[in-house]
């Protein structure tokens, strides 16, 4: 999964609260610099990218719990099917629930 944060420390934040309930296995964290537009504004922010490793039949309940606890009105969460080498879809599988 990619997610944004405002800062290193909301995501550092989210990403511990998403390992203590075991929905994720990993979560690798990027500074970024976004531009957007929002509201009818060109917007420029320094945010922070997560990388969040997982199951595939976990995303539905991590998207939601995402959407709990993220600060964002419309927080960027997007997802897609999670493939890899074998020893490590198996490290994945056997750290979350």
């Amino acid at each position: 999964m990619y997610v944004t944060f405002p800062s290193e420390e909301v995501a550092k934040e989210i990403v511990r609260q998403l390992l203590a309930e075991k929905l994720i296995a990993c979560g690798n964290l990027f500074p970024i610099s976004s531009l957007y537009s929002w509201e009818g504004q060109m917007q420029e922010e320094k945010e922070i990218a997560a990388h969040l490793k997982t199951t595939n039949t976990l995303i539905p309940g991590i998207r939601a719990r995402l959407i709990e606890l993220h600060p964002y009105e419309v927080p960027c969460i997007v997802d897609w099917a999670m493939d890899g080498n074998e020893r490590y879809v198996s490290w994945v599988e056997k750290s979350v629930r």
